[in-house]
């Protein structure tokens, strides 16, 4: 549906489509209309009552008569079952919905066929309406037929004296819609009408709107909108710009304020004195430093549902994504991020969509699915275009942990601007765990160290001997998490305290890549062996097992020689091995490499890879040999393939393979099949 959206709308920002989505709630006709509407300046909430070519469209569809009874009918929004029961043959045509023995109308066709009625008896028809909802209870429903029966003032009225309570059932767009509907001059003498507005417009993530509205509500005498200005900024985390609105709310507001106050301070990185306050609950525990408590304590709160505003970051369900990520099981994380994401399509949260795709960029990152990360994290940003730059953050600071320098230095910008350090930090230290796992130490500089934990995991970087208290004191450092040191120095440190079963452990990766030519990385470095003879040893070990008597004779060695070379290889692959301590990578009786070890990577054991001639620059039969077996492996693995791609990877081993060249005729690439075939027969008729 965005990408219907953005070609009817381009120039329309990502964040104002997602508004639109969440008015239609997935009606194609409505949002095609809801968005020519906005491209004409209309505000979105206004849009679906502009029943503009529909009226049209329905007196071709159906019957007059119909029509004449229907238009009575729809103008009361919905009625008994029995009494439109001669509208259900044509419920499709006029968008019905059947509801617990109720016919429901859409507004815009209800928009449309009230058209139809003479304005006089429409007029007494809608005030009659009124009175009977009011006396029903039923609040908004009252509203709208006393604005569409033109009674504006008595509509201002209601709207004074139950907005507020509407809003907090999550009704946003509908008091927008109602407040939208209301003369200016009957809005100048209410100046409580321009705060609920700004108030409405804050819950739909219209920020800057509700900004300058909460500003002309303070012109106009109104100083309770100081404590909406406070909330605006608590919901966007820009504790600095809340601060002179938050003075002003305490002289006037002080026990209204107090929790605003001590929120405001938790988003500041001030903890002690947010929970002195009297501000509890997760983001607290998360702020000071305890992140598994929090975790805890969030895995046993309540579900709030969806009949309510948005909370932007403080989401159960993204703040549990979050915290998983932090002190749980990043798969988990995952799943409460895309569990936050329909949440926030439910309530209409631009904020908590792009919000939801960074948690997911975050899980993803811990997981080490690097390209699903930056999806996400890209996802993230165009989702906050047009929306608070504190909403950024997070997805800068995730595409900073793949190595986007720029990213970093505008997210350290954006969270020094909000006067939020905390996350600053916090991020700092996801991007230099995530450089670290890549092989990459980040300079940490003059870090700032804004609770217990993140000052523990900043004097541990980079993970080497000696953070053992720091594991035993976070044990969560070991699982799947945004702050999970590289798997090499976790098992080392493991080790140290005696949870490793092994006698020894290097504290290293070790990376041998065969395909192409032979290459050995230890800690993301290139080795350089002093003996070709120690190389081709190495290369031989990942063939296969030996007994030592056949890899002598592989090696054309003595038993002195390939002492020599075994050792150098040994040492090589575990620098700064203590004398005595038996090898980690390798293992003798029968010699080879010790595949089981997780820090051990060897590409041809990676079916992702592209399939290249291993050991190129290698001479040795044995070697040319495997070389052969493993194409051939790879050929037969590409041909079961469902994919044609594969089945051309194939055709490229082997280009005269009638196998693989019948497998892409009628597809796409049969004709770069065939140029690889004639190619190779060239070559063959020209030798």
């Amino acid at each position: 549906m965005s990408s219907e959206a953005k070609a009817l709308a381009p120039e329309l920002p990502a964040f104002e489509v997602e508004r639109a989505l969440s008015l239609v709630r997935g009606w194609p006709l409505g949002l095609r209309l809801v968005l020519l509407a906005m491209r004409k300046g209309l505000r979105p909430e206004l849009a679906l009552e502009s029943a503009e070519g529909l009226l049209a469209y329905l007196g071709q569809a159906l019957p007059k008569e119909v029509l004449d009874r229907a238009s009575r009918l729809a103008l009361l929004g919905e009625v008994d079952e029995e009494e439109g029961a001669f509208l259900l043959p044509y419920a499709e045509d006029l968008l019905l919905e059947r509801r617990e023995g109720r016919i429901c109308f859409h507004p815009l066709v209800r928009s449309a066929l009230k058209a139809l009625l003479p304005e006089g008896e429409a007029r007494g028809l809608l005030a009659r309406a009124a009175e009977a909802a009011l006396a029903r209870g039923e609040g908004v429903r009252a509203a709208e037929f006393l604005l569409e029966a033109g009674r504006f003032g008595h509509a201002a009225d209601l709207l004074l004296k139950e907005g507020e309570g509407w809003l907090a059932r999550g009704l946003t767009y509908t008091v927008l819609r109602l407040l939208g509907h209301l003369p200016e001059g009957v809005r100048r003498g209410r100046a409580g009408l321009r705060l609920l507005e700004a108030e409405a417009l804050r819950q739909a993530g219209r920020y800057r709107e509700a900004e300058a509205l909460y500003r002309e509500a303070l012109e106009a005498g109104e100083e309770r909108a100081y404590l909406g200005l406070v909330r605006l900024f608590l919901d966007t985390v820009e504790p600095a710009r809340a601060k002179p609105f938050l003075e002003e709310a305490l002289r006037r507001f002080p026990g209204l304020a107090r929790p605003l106050l001590a929120e405001n301070l938790l988003n500041e990185g001030r903890a002690g004195e947010a929970e002195a306050l009297g501000f509890s609950g997760p983001r607290l525990f998360l702020r000071q430093g305890r992140p598994a408590e929090a975790l805890e304590l969030l895995k046993r709160a309540e579900d709030p549902g969806l009949h309510r505003p948005p909370q932007n970051h403080r989401e159960g369900s993204l703040l549990r994504a979050l915290l998983e990520c932090v002190a749980g099981d990043a798969e988990e994380g995952l799943r409460f991020a895309e569990r936050g994401r329909f949440e926030a399509e439910a309530l209409g949260s631009p904020f908590g969509l792009s919000l939801a795709e960074a948690r997911k960029g975050h899980a993803l990152l811990a997981l080490g699915r690097l390209r699903e990360a930056e999806a996400s994290y890209r996802a993230a940003l165009a989702l906050s275009e047009g929306g608070p730059a504190r909403l950024r953050v997070e997805a800068l600071g995730g595409l900073a942990a793949l190595g986007d320098d720029g990213a970093y230095r505008e997210m350290v910008r954006l969270s020094r601007a909000s006067g939020d350090l905390w996350v600053e930090g916090f991020l700092t230290l996801v991007v230099a765990l995530a450089r670290l796992r890549l092989g990459e130490e980040f300079p940490l500089g003059a870090f700032p160290a804004p609770d217990p934990f993140l000052e523990a995991l900043a004097r541990a970087y980079p993970f080497r001997d000696g953070w053992e208290e720091v594991l035993e004191r976070y044990p969560f450092l070991a699982g799947r998490t945004l702050f999970a040191p590289p798997l090499a120095r976790l098992r080392r440190a493991l080790w140290r305290l005696r949870r490793l079963p092994v006698p020894y452990h290097p504290g290293v990766r070790v990376e041998v890549r065969a395909l192409g030519g032979f290459e050995v990385r230890v800690e993301g470095r290139p080795v350089r062996f002093r003996r070709e003879k120690a190389r081709l040893l190495l290369a031989l070990l990942t063939v296969r097992d030996w007994e030592k008597e056949d890899l002598l004779e592989a090696l054309e060695a003595t038993p002195g020689e390939f002492r020599v070379l075994w050792w150098e290889v040994v040492n090589a692959l575990e620098p700064g091995r203590p004398k005595g301590a038996p090898p980690y990578f390798l293992r003798t009786r029968p010699y080879g490499l010790n595949l089981e070890a997780p820090e051990l990577y060897l590409d041809l054991r990676d079916p992702a890879l592209p399939p290249l001639s291993p050991y190129r620059g290698l001479d040795h039969p044995v070697l040319d040999e495997a070389a052969r077996a493993y194409l051939e492996e790879r050929r037969r693995g590409l041909l079961q393939s469902p994919r044609p791609e594969d089945w051309l990877l194939a055709l490229r081993l082997d280009p005269l393979d009638e196998a693989a060249l019948g497998r892409l005729r009628g597809t796409a690439l049969y004709e770069k099949g065939l140029r690889l075939r004639h190619k190779a027969e060239a070559e063959l008729e020209g030798d």
